[in-house]
């Protein structure tokens, strides 16, 4: 069976992230639970979901921009998309 995906991609062409910013985005901090909770939220409510193959990815080069996916599963059936 084939699975279908929606995959969502965000790319702009600021200034980059590094791989320690991105890690912030992605993993809580213990010395400050609320910064950037929402992408590491939204993160693991669709790998509890859909599994931890899905989820939010963040590839950023420093001086050339961020690109950040959102992929999931295609729900066939009443809470379809």
């Amino acid at each position: 069976m084939q699975i279908e995906l929606v995959i969502i991609n965000v790319e702009d062409n600021g200034k980059g992230m590094t791989d320690g910013q991105i890690e912030e985005c992605m993993h809580r901090d213990s010395r400050n639970r609320f910064n950037h909770i929402g992408i590491m939220n939204v993160n693991q409510r669709i790998q509890l979901m859909y599994g931890n193959e899905y989820g939010i990815t963040i590839h950023s080069v420093l001086g050339q921009g961020t690109e950040v996916s959102i992929s999931f599963p295609v729900n066939e059936g009443e809470n379809s998309l």
